[in-house]
């Protein structure tokens, strides 16, 4: 199965009141669109299960940074896996599945500033989830 889903609002405060900057979006794009893409779990995986092989649901690759409505769409594919089956049958019942950008800021690095910009992120995976931050 393969639906394009937005996976990210740029350049205003999501529901945790966080704001990723332009560059951030263009980076996480980057890093979607590399040639396998970025994989996908169902839910948040928390850092010990990221990317874990038994949790992959989908591929999410083809990656658009849309500045009219400062969003980051791509595809997501599942993939022929249990989680992948289950993240279908899940995009059936609660349509829409959206889509939420895991990753990290590299210790020293990285910084979450006083008016809530995230710089130098870390893309990780790009996650399915029912209420996305």
């Amino acid at each position: 199965m393969q639906i394009t889903a937005t996976i990210l609002e740029f350049d205003r405060a999501n529901k945790n009141n966080r704001i990723y900057p332009k560059e951030t979006a263009i980076n996480i794009v980057n890093s979607i669109n590399c040639p396998d893409g970025i994989y996908g779990t169902i839910g948040v995986p928390g850092w010990h299960n990221a990317n874990q092989l038994d949790q992959i649901s989908h591929v999410v690759s083809d990656a658009k940074l849309d500045e009219d409505t400062n969003t980051v769409t791509a595809t997501i594919t599942t993939l022929n896996t249990r989680q992948g089956t289950i993240l279908e049958q899940l995009i059936t019942a609660f349509d829409p599945i959206e889509q939420s950008p895991f990753g990290f800021r590299p210790t020293g690095d990285g910084t979450i500033t006083d008016d809530q910009n995230i710089t130098n992120y870390r893309l990780i995976s790009v996650d399915a989830v029912l209420n996305p931050a």
